[in-house]
């Protein structure tokens, strides 16, 4: 299940709930909730309306949002600091 912030409202939303995978992938456009999607504009109720903080996310340097104790986010963090010491 991959998890982000809504660019308008900073709710945490899933990309299976919503536009995410054609509106940004396809078209480039900021991830928007399925509240704030004008093509929407409904909560679906799949889960409770919340921001990550509240919910203990911590956004990746992918976009996405993960829990602190996450694998995958600490490999991605890994390659980050990897390609930021090369470029130093």
């Amino acid at each position: 299940m991959s998890l982000f912030a809504c660019s308008k409202c900073g709710c945490v939303e899933n990309t299976a709930l919503c536009h995410y995978w054609w509106e940004v992938c396809q078209e480039g456009k900021k991830p928007l909730c399925s509240e704030c999607d004008p093509g929407i504009g409904l909560w679906h109720g799949a889960f409770e309306k919340a921001k990550p903080e509240a919910c203990g996310y911590v956004q990746g340097p992918d976009g996405f949002l993960y829990v602190p104790d996450d694998k995958y986010l600490k490999r991605l963090l890994d390659i980050e600091a990897k390609k930021a010491k090369r470029k130093a």
